[in-house]
């Protein structure tokens, strides 16, 4: 101990300084920096990122000591979390709820420190941002923007105290992207997700069977997952069920802000609950589910150390049908995180409508109030971006008294980065200039190229801002997961985009610099996700053809494989150079149509060119050819499982799920008839092993959008694909997983349907 002590004063003997003495000069470093004794694993990381960053702008890696215990006076440094050294001082965090991070200077030492371990990296990142003058634009490490340093003069106060007192994005895949929301401002919210499904449980189940939902046909088993029903809220018991698991949650994490009672991710409700009225054209039960909440709060859930809640809440869902603020009374203890798309601020009626809804929570009594929102990358295959729309609907948030932030990402950094960067400087200061940070960003992360690159943004977000009118004030995530996203661009945008991105590469050319070529590798990480989006474009289009004779169907069909072959071999190469930075790109799953079947029957028709199309099937390496052709081979020895010819006999076997507007229009024309209504139609059947299963339908023209789907259960995950329907028939054909007993079959439609056949085949294949 005492060789230890010995070593560490004659490292610190050159390092102590004068209050007005830089930090780092003539080469080298005045100060060390220090972690406590036996970090935590948020001031570790804290001490290495700043390390390492003090070292990429300098040149010149300082010091890194953890405390210990023998020493009690440190001399001058960068004091990193809680150390003893920062309570010597006196040095403290202000007391808040949610993320507050201080810079002190004292005696010429820097104290970076967080309220909470997370809140210390904050604190570093903002060093690095403030004094050492890095732009975090992309994660990775190639991803910041900054210039060599040859003095970093001693730092000033600083107080991270954010309006929006949480915020967080979701989604983030690799430790890059962790440690760069940490450092641009995002912490990590209070637990409030799905929890109804937790909470009624298998062992509920047991004890009290009519604790679950009742749909009309019996009691509702749990899954065991968040898509379940939700539970029989109205219960007597329901809410000591509530309360006991919110106690159990405190005394499993001790930290714990908040426990999730969130409703289930489900619009499916137990039968005797009666809708409230509407919101966004869905059902509201929000006081169902409040009054629930209020009976939790008035029991027996507080953690010991908090015996009137003030310090503890419990956490909630506004979420579909519970999204339209209550008209009672909320505990104070209840903290809402009100679900809607803000992409949607794009229309002003929209904007009023979800403005006035967040200010009724946070005058329902809740003592605070947060937003729950969706900024998906990688569930669209073009980019999603309205930095109009995410600035105002964070701006308005914060108008009316909300305090949480929260927002669903999946990022394709290439795409992302400017919308999630400027949204956690908008959580911070929301009246903060939009166009301003905008500019920052742009520069920091193209540079020359940042002009043109703006373009292409704008762009984009005029093309979004179209889609947006079209969708309508209703709008809930639009084509999310959908391959109808690779359709947003007009061809006079892409032809635009193509150019401006063309300008931005010509003005990086002419310069080897390091900060050029990180300018250069973030615009090829652009044009590599621009031309996987334009290639799934193709494919889309492809499978949208509409051949008209058994000719130019196999041309069709010929165009669609190489199409999708050539999109396949890009997406594989997209996700080998980028992966590790944002999510894993699978559009290639997304099959909302597919004609192979339809062009099939009709290349069929014609015996000559029978052979090529077993050619092109043999060719399809998405196994969707080889399914269907198996089915054609073998039709004449399926089996109709269900087929009902009336109206009667489908309502009997089918379970109907409607929104339940009273206007809605039901006709015995055909199987079955409704207009101004959203919903679905699911039946189950029995399937046999090594087998396929055939579901059609056949529609009126007039039909709105309409889709099919299967679902096998499975004693692991389920089994799922679903397709859309043209305007008279559609129709899906999937070979039976192993281990599955049941498959759903389900015809999902938007605004209207008129169904006027519905059938589901068995062909046995052959051992």
């Amino acid at each position: 101990m005492v060789r230890l002590f010995c070593f560490l004063c004659a490292i610190f003997a050159g390092l102590s300084l004068k209050a007005e003495t830089p930090l780092f000069e003539k080469n080298r470093w005045n100060v060390a920096i220090i972690i406590p004794e036996n970090p935590e694993v948020d001031e570790y990381y804290a001490g290495q990122t700043l390390v390492d960053w003090c070292e990429r702008v300098t040149g010149q890696r300082p010091e890194l000591i953890e405390e210990n215990s023998a020493i009690k006076n440190y001399p001058t440094g960068i004091f990193i979390g809680r150390t003893a050294s920062a309570k010597a001082a006196l040095i403290s965090v202000p007391e808040s709820e949610g993320d507050v991070a201080i810079r002190v200077i004292h005696d010429g030492s820097v104290f970076l420190l967080g309220n909470r371990p997370h809140a210390t990296r904050i604190a570093v990142g903002r060093f690095c941002e403030q004094v050492l003058g890095v732009t975090f634009a992309f994660p990775g490490e190639r991803g910041a923007d900054w210039e060599i340093k040859k003095e970093i003069p001693l730092a000033s106060f600083d107080l991270f105290q954010p309006d929006f007192k949480w915020r967080r994005i979701t989604g983030l895949s690799s430790d890059d992207a962790k440690e760069w929301a940490l450092n641009i401002g995002y912490g990590r919210t209070p637990d409030f997700s799905h929890g109804l499904y937790a909470a009624f449980n298998q062992k509920i189940w047991e004890q009290d069977p009519t604790l679950l939902a009742d749909l009309g046909q019996g009691r509702v088993k749990p899954t065991g997952n968040e898509f379940a029903p939700n539970p029989n809220l109205a219960h007597p018991q329901a809410p000591a069920v509530g309360a006991a698991f919110v106690r159990e949650w405190f005394q499993k994490y001790p930290q714990a802000f908040s426990a999730p009672m969130g409703v289930n991710d489900s619009m499916i409700f137990d039968q005797s609950v009666p809708s409230e009225g509407w919101f966004r054209d869905r059902p509201v039960r929000t006081d169902y589910v409040m009054v629930f909440l209020n009976k939790v709060a008035e029991l027996n859930w507080k953690p010991d150390d908090d015996p009137e809640g003030k310090n503890h809440a419990i956490g909630t869902l506004a979420y579909l049908q519970t999204q339209r603020a209550p008209t009672i009374r909320l505990n104070p203890a209840i903290f809402p995180w009100v679900c809607a798309d803000r992409i949607a601020y794009a229309i002003p009626e929209f904007a009023q409508q979800d403005t006035e809804n967040l200010a009724n929570w946070v005058k329902s009594g809740a003592k605070r109030v947060g937003v729950y929102d969706y900024w998906y990358g990688a569930g669209y295959a073009t980019p999603r971006i309205h930095f109009t729309a995410q600035s105002e609907s964070i701006r308005a948030a914060h108008q009316v008294g909300v305090v949480g932030w929260y927002a669903e990402l999946g990022a394709i950094w290439a795409f992302d980065a400017p919308k999630a960067w400027l949204g956690a400087k908008k959580c911070e200061r929301p009246h903060a200039d939009s166009e301003s940070l905008l500019d920052q960003w742009f520069q920091a992360a193209y540079g020359p190229g940042a002009i043109p690159m703006r373009n292409v943004y704008r762009t984009i977000e005029a093309a979004w801002d179209r889609e947006i009118q079209r969708g309508g004030k209703n709008q809930w995530i639009q084509h999310f997961l959908h391959e109808d996203s690779a359709l947003i661009l007009q061809e006079s945008e892409r032809k635009a985009i193509d150019r401006c991105i063309q300008v931005a590469e010509e003005n990086l050319r002419g310069s080897s610099t390091l900060r050029n070529q990180n300018y250069q590798w973030r615009l090829n990480q652009f044009k590599d996700a621009w031309t996987l989006s334009q290639k799934f474009r193709e494919v889309v289009l492809a499978r949208r053809a509409k051949p008209m004779d058994a000719s130019s169907a196999l041309v069709a069909y010929q165009n669609l494989i190489a199409c999708e072959q050539s999109y396949q071999a890009t997406e594989d190469s997209f996700n080998f150079q980028w992966g590790r930075y944002g999510a894993f790109i699978k559009w290639s799953d997304w099959v909302n149509t597919d004609p192979r079947m339809t062009w099939g029957d009709l290349i069929s028709q014609d015996p000559l060119l029978v052979p090529s199309l077993r050619e092109l099937v043999a060719k399809d390496t998405t196994g969707l050819s080889g399914i269907q052709q198996l089915w054609r081979d073998g039709q004449k020895n399926a089996v109709v499982v269900h087929q009902p010819k009336t109206s009667e006999e489908f309502l009997q076997d089918w379970t109907v799920q409607l929104g339940g507007r009273k206007d809605a229009e039901k006709s015995s024309a055909g199987l079955f008839k409704i207009t101004r209504e959203t919903g679905s139609l699911t039946r189950q059947e029995k399937v046999q092993p090594d087998s396929l299963i055939k579901f059609s339908v056949g529609l009126k023209a007039t039909a709105g959008k309409v889709r099919v789907s299967l679902k096998f259960l499975t004693p692991k995950k389920p089994v799922m694909r679903a397709v859309e329907c043209d305007a008279t028939s559609g129709a899906i054909v999937l070979p039976v997983p192993k281990g599955a007993t049941e498959v759903e079959c389900k015809i999902l439609f938007e605004d209207s349907i008129d169904l006027i056949s519905a059938e589901i085949q068995s062909l046995a294949l052959p051992r």
